[in-house]
């Protein structure tokens, strides 16, 4: 029996609407739209499948049970689906946050989200947290903590989401300096990984030196300084003059459109430029 008849009628719908969906931005690629406009497009089609999924989920469910599902969880985007820069075959970061225990309402929710997103053909990279998980771990590792900076609730109760951002923002107050540190190092460890010369042959659009990383370490030092990551921001605030700005945008959309047309072109997550 093919895989695809063993969904249910509304996963399959939402598969053939984002695939669709992703061919028509193909189109508007071709044509000459720029790499962050795509992006942001496709993000949007991504929260419209998932809210989807979602939306589906709680109506199945017992009044009671969807309304304490509401009550309990928050769906946030982070990485680059947070901050709106999901290329067409990325991984989509969504963290559930929940309150209370880890009990089965929770589990059965995230185990059934991650199934039907993973069937509606999104690579996903979840995970399940409590918002002091989320801070712990932030606090721990720099790669979560740079994934968590750029986060935005998708949907669920804005309350939890709330805290979470609190919490965060005070962590980055206490240990901006030596946070600042972390992440240069960690973006140090990984040019040398991918590159660190700008006369590779076949680089990393995302992790070689003068990659996208580069403008995200951007992005996490300015969040750490004055808690704000977006350039139109910092710029519209005075922050950050018209030269930097423009120059960084530019920047930004001739890597961002790269990026995009090596998914398109490979149909799957490709971010190294191959000779072949």
């Amino acid at each position: 029996m093919p895989h695809g008849s063993r969904l249910r009628p509304i996963v399959l719908a939402t598969r053939q609407q984002l695939a669709d969906s992703r061919q028509q931005l193909r189109q508007q690629h071709d044509r000459g739209l720029d790499g962050a406009r795509v992006c942001a497009r496709f993000t949007t089609m991504v929260d419209g499948a998932i809210l989807k999924l979602y939306d589906a989920y709680l109506g199945e469910r017992g009044e009671a049970e969807a309304a304490e599902a509401r009550e309990r969880i928050s769906l946030v985007a982070h990485g680059g689906y947070g901050r709106r820069q999901q290329a067409p075959y990325s991984d989509v970061d969504l963290m559930l946050l929940y309150e209370g225990k880890l009990d089965e309402l929770v589990s059965d929710f995230a185990g059934r989200l991650t199934r039907d997103i993973c069937d509606i053909a999104l690579s996903l990279g979840h995970s399940v947290r409590t918002p002091a998980e989320a801070i712990q771990r932030a606090r721990s590792d720099p790669q979560i903590a740079t994934s968590l900076l750029e986060s935005r609730l998708l949907v669920g109760n804005s309350a939890i989401y709330s805290r979470y951002l609190e919490a965060m923002q005070n962590l980055v107050q206490r240990r901006g300096p030596a946070l600042a540190q972390a992440f240069i190092a960690e973006r140090r460890k990984e040019r040398l990984q991918y590159g660190e010369t700008v006369y590779l042959l076949e680089p990393n659009v995302k992790r070689s030196r003068g990659g996208l990383r580069d403008l995200h370490l951007y992005r996490w030092l300015w969040y750490v300084k004055c808690q704000i990551a977006d350039p139109d921001q910092l710029h519209n605030r005075g922050l950050l003059s018209k030269f930097d700005y423009r120059r960084l945008i530019s920047a930004q959309n001739f890597l961002l459109r790269v990026r995009n047309e090596m998914h398109f072109h490979a149909v799957e997550l490709c971010d190294s430029l191959s000779r072949t």
